[in-house]
């Protein structure tokens, strides 16, 4: 049976961000730069958490709050070199998106 009231287990609605919601977690968005992976990226840390976003070319736009990291992850050596600076910068991560 369908309910109307809310309850303290389901998801805030839409355009309500806790900004401790990702708090203390490391996330990497592929192609973060631009379209949905831009948006994810500005969701994210919006929640606390701490963004890489890799992509083949640098963000248009300055204000992207992530740590960027120009890579082709469909090449062995992008991939190394994406982890690698990740390891270094902040150990590891907890989300891949």
């Amino acid at each position: 049976m369908a309910t109307n009231e809310s309850s303290s287990t389901t998801a805030p609605r839409f355009g309500i961000i806790d900004p401790n919601e990702f708090a203390g977690k490391r996330v990497l968005v592929t192609g973060g730069t631009k379209g949905a992976g831009e948006a994810i990226v500005r969701r994210l840390a919006a929640a606390g958490a701490r963004v890489a976003a890799t992509a083949r070319s640098a963000p248009e736009d300055a204000s992207l709050p992530a740590f960027f990291i120009a890579a082709d992850l469909s090449s062995p050596e992008g991939f190394a070199t994406t982890a690698k600076q990740l390891k270094e910068k902040w150990g590891g991560i907890d989300i891949l998106i």
